[in-house]
């Protein structure tokens, strides 16, 4: 059922207050406590109706479907009125880099600005510490398909030590990886000093515990020179709902350190399980044969869902 559209008056300037789609509501039911200004998602039918529930990233059930934003609270059972596109006013978007940046599904109905692998539901429309505007419109997210962690900033040199060092990382997490989901990663990683014949490897882990996850792609120990990048892309396939024990496999390719334009190499990994109802690091290492002034950084590494 459609809220009825009040009359609009062609050229009329509005003065200030809450912008709000006219003819674009829906009545659903309460499958549980609603707050006004939720990001709510259907969950199942109630008496013929659409019933819903508060939106939630960290689980696969509530963060994947056709959403809406509550317009008041409302108990089980209750009626709410729900709109597909909401501003939201005098709110703290400094976290921001710029007006337009993406607004992400948060937990139990709330919105963030920190992507952590969820789904885009809305842009900033202004940066401001107390007089912020979001602009929510989260009708889209029919899958979980977006960034869940990026390198913003160039990394910290690992040097002057012959222990594998995590260059940076990203945390999938828990629940995030349902069956059918696909996750891609890209990575980069560059020489910055050289000493000798000092020799590099370069390592993909994932797994629950920092730098004791699976291998899913390495470099052979290859001499460097000042300049010489790592970077490669990987791919996995989650082959089943979020367990302690998921298969998972996957494939992709990467330059030896070289100067750019070398070939690539095929990555390959095999079936394993992974506990995947648990946070899982994806980490890039880094190790020197010797501890050394030999340095390297890691300059890129990007991790989306991309199915």
């Amino acid at each position: 059922m459609s809220i009825q559209q009040r009359e609009i008056e062609p050229g009329h300037i509005l003065t200030a207050g809450i912008s709000r789609m006219e003819g674009k509501g829906w009545i659903g039911v309460a499958g549980a406590t609603i707050i006004a200004g939720d990001l709510v998602i259907a969950s199942g039918s109630r008496n013929s109706h659409v019933e819903v529930i508060r939106a939630d990233a960290s689980l696969t059930t509530k963060s994947r479907g056709v959403m809406w934003v509550a317009e008041h609270g409302a108990s089980i059972g209750q009626q709410v009125r729900m709109a597909t596109v909401r501003t939201i006013v005098g709110v703290n978007t400094n976290a921001a880099v710029a007006a337009l940046d993406p607004v992400y599904l948060g937990s139990a109905g709330a919105w963030t600005l920190i992507p952590s692998g969820a789904s885009a539901v809305g842009v900033v429309l202004v940066k401001s510490a107390t007089a912020g505007v979001v602009l929510l419109a989260p009708q889209d997210p029919l899958s979980a398909s977006g960034q869940i962690g990026t390198l913003t900033a160039t990394g910290t040199p690992l040097t002057g030590s012959s222990a594998e060092t995590v260059l940076t990382s990203v945390s999938v997490p828990a629940s995030k990886l349902s069956r059918g989901s696909r996750v891609r990663i890209s990575y980069k990683a560059r020489v910055t000093a050289n000493n000798g014949a000092t020799t590099l490897t370069v390592r993909l882990r994932m797994g629950p515990t920092t730098l004791i996850g699976a291998v899913l792609a390495t470099t052979a120990a290859v001499d460097t020179n000042v300049g010489d990048i790592v970077c490669g892309e990987f791919m996995f396939t989650a082959r089943a709902n979020p367990s302690a024990a998921t298969p998972v496999e996957g494939w992709g390719f990467h330059q030896e350190a070289a100067a750019p334009g070398a070939a690539f190499i095929t990555d390959s990994f095999d079936a394993a399980n992974f506990i995947t109802n648990g946070t899982l690091l994806i980490e890039l290492t880094g190790q020197w044969s010797a501890a050394d002034a030999n340095s390297v950084r890691a300059e890129d590494f990007h991790v989306e869902l991309i199915a």
